[in-house]
């Protein structure tokens, strides 16, 4: 049994697994995943949200339950979800990758103070 940051060389297939956010409210479930790709290892889950849209989730910051075949975000409640840029499928930008990455890192900023 694997609960925590899922390890990259035992990366599971978790198309359709619910995501929930960090206060507990399933948020969407797992179409995809980006791998690197230099080294091959997963760097984002591609959710796409209950109330519409699709996003992405730097696998750094998602919480592996196996055994429920579920995910959850650290740091990042319901309503922090809704800030997250929408992804469509286009190639990774940096500055994409860079408005993600500051949602998330405001979040877990947020939550220690």
């Amino acid at each position: 049994m694997t609960v925590g940051r899922m390890s990259v060389a035992r990366m599971t297939d978790s198309r359709g697994w619910t995501v929930y956010s960090s206060d507990r409210v399933a948020v969407g479930s797992v179409q995809s995943i980006v791998q690197s790709r230099a080294a091959g290892n997963a760097e984002y889950f591609i959710v796409a949200l209950s109330d519409g849209g699709t996003v992405l989730v730097p696998v750094a910051y998602a919480r592996v339950n196996q055994p429920l075949r579920r995910i959850t975000l650290r740091a990042l409640p319901a309503s922090g979800c809704r800030v997250l840029p929408l992804y469509s499928g286009e190639p990774l930008t940096e500055g994409l990758e860079d408005q993600v990455w500051w949602v998330f890192v405001t979040a877990e900023e947020a939550k220690s103070v």
